[in-house]
C-alpha cells in the first residue's frame, strides 16, 4: 500500500471485497498536519475473454491427451495378455529347433529358418 504524493492517490495491491470502506491518513509533521480520507470501492474486472479461450483450449487439449494415454494403456496390457501363450508357444518352437539342430555338442550349420 503506498499513496502517491503528487496526486494523493491510495495504491492497495491485492485488494479484497472486504476491504473496502474509508481509509484515513494522517501525516504530521514538525510544521504541519494533513489529514487525507479516501472511499475505497472495489469493483471486480472481467477477464479478457481471450484468455478464457486460450486456457479452456488448453484445459480440453489436455485432458484429451490424457484420456487416449490411458486407453491405449489399458489396451495394450490386455493385447500383452493375450499374445503371451502365442510368444511362449514360438520360444518352445524355437528351443526344440535349437536342440534338434545340436548334435553330440556341436551345431550344424543349416539354413536360417523363416519363423
Amino acid at each position: 500500500m503506498g499513496v502517491d504524493p503528487s496526486t494523493t492517490v491510495l495504491h492497495v495491491s491485492d485488494v479484497l471485497v472486504s476491504d473496502e470502506g474509508i481509509y484515513t491518513c494522517e501525516v504530521l509533521g514538525s510544521q504541519a498536519q494533513k489529514t487525507e480520507t479516501w472511499n475505497l470501492t472495489v469493483t471486480s474486472v472481467s477477464p479478457d475473454p481471450s484468455q478464457l479461450i486460450y486456457i479452456s483450449t488448453a484445459a480440453i487439449s489436455g485432458t484429451i491427451l490424457i484420456i487416449i494415454c490411458s486407453i491405449l494403456c489399458i489396451y495394450s496390457s490386455k493385447f500383452s495378455n493375450l499374445y503371451k501363450p502365442a510368444i511362449r508357444e514360438a520360444e518352445d518352437v524355437l528351443t526344440e529347433v535349437f536342440f534338434s539342430a545340436t548334435q553330440q555338442g556341436t551345431i550344424r550349420s543349416e539354413a536360417p529358418l523363416d519363423v
